[in-house]
């Protein structure tokens, strides 16, 4: 039987953290189903931790979109083997490349990573 992981949240470094927590309690050779709900949010501290986690499990990964997945979270939905979108409701999926905040320009060793970030993303699509 499959473990199964709610995310209904942004992703933060507490929402990181917490599902970390959870994923790292479970079998991490058994499959794994984590159903989905998130209007996206910080990639660094969030996204990356919690798919570096994911990374870490050897069974088959399903994703289950329940509502939304967007930015982070249509960019983590790359990272499951399977993702099935909930047929109850209306699922939404919405990709965009990572973006600067829009109040400020980034700096010139800050464009550099956030361009990597984009390019190691479309590489997974």
């Amino acid at each position: 039987m499959a473990n199964t992981l709610l995310f209904y949240d942004d992703f933060n470094i507490d929402s990181a953290r917490k599902f970390n927590t959870e994923l790292f309690q479970l079998d991490r050779t058994a499959d794994l189903t984590v159903r989905i709900n998130t209007p996206g949010g910080d990639v660094e501290t969030g996204g990356e931790a919690m798919i570096s986690g994911l990374s870490e499990v050897t069974g088959k990964k399903t994703a289950i979109v329940d509502g939304f997945a967007a930015s982070m979270g249509a960019m983590m939905l790359l990272y499951f083997d399977e993702v099935i979108l909930n047929d109850a409701g209306i699922p939404t999926i919405m990709f965009h490349k990572a973006p600067f905040p829009s109040w400020d320009k980034p700096r010139k060793d800050q464009e550099e990573p956030l361009s990597r970030l984009n390019d190691n993303f479309e590489k997974r699509i």
